[in-house]
C-alpha cells in the first residue's frame, strides 16, 4: 500500500469515526424498522447479528481505549514512549479499518436479511426483542437503547 492510499484510508476512517460512535443507534433503528417471515430460523438470524454487534462494540471500545492511551502518550518526549506511540497509532488505524469492514459486513446482510426476509411488522418486532435480550445476555454492553 503506498503511502497516498494509506493516508486516503486514514482519512476516511477518521472521518468515519462518528458514525461509528453511534452505529449500534444506526442499527438497532433498522432492526425496529424491519423484520424477519416465518419462514427462516430467527434464532440463527438473531444469533448472527447478536455476534456481528458484540464484535463492533468491542472493536469500538479497543478504538476508545486506544484513543486514550494515545492521548496520554502524546506529550512524552521520550524515544521509547514515542515508539510506543507510533505502535498504538498503527494497532488504532487497524482496529479502525476492522471496524469500517464489519460495518459494510453488518450492513449489506441488513439489507439482505430486510429485503428477503425481514418483511412483516410482526417479525421485525419479535427480531427486534429477541436481539436486544442476546446482546444483553451476551454481555456486550450494560444497557440497549429502548
Amino acid at each position: 500500500m503506498t503511502f497516498q492510499a494509506y493516508k486516503k484510508l486514514i482519512n476516511k476512517v477518521n472521518d468515519m469515526r462518528g458514525f461509528f460512535c453511534f452505529w449500534p443507534i444506526w442499527i438497532l433503528s433498522l432492526f425496529i424498522m424491519n423484520g424477519c417471515s416465518q419462514n427462516d430460523n430467527m434464532e440463527s438470524i438473531v444469533d448472527k447479528f447478536a455476534n456481528l454487534e458484540c464484535r463492533a462494540i468491542n472493536l469500538r471500545n479497543k478504538r476508545f481505549e486506544l484513543a486514550s492511551t494515545i492521548r496520554k502518550l502524546d506529550g512524552e518526549t521520550s524515544a521509547y514512549k514515542k515508539k510506543q506511540l507510533d505502535s498504538l497509532k498503527l494497532i488504532a488505524d487497524n482496529t479502525a479499518i476492522q471496524s469500517l469492514q464489519l460495518a459494510d459486513t453488518i450492513k449489506e446482510d441488513l439489507q439482505r436479511y430486510f429485503k428477503n426476509n425481514l418483511t412483516t411488522l410482526e417479525a421485525r418486532s419479535q427480531f427486534n426483542q429477541d436481539l436486544k435480550a442476546k446482546i444483553l445476555a451476551k454481555k456486550c454492553i450494560q444497557a440497549v437503547i429502548e
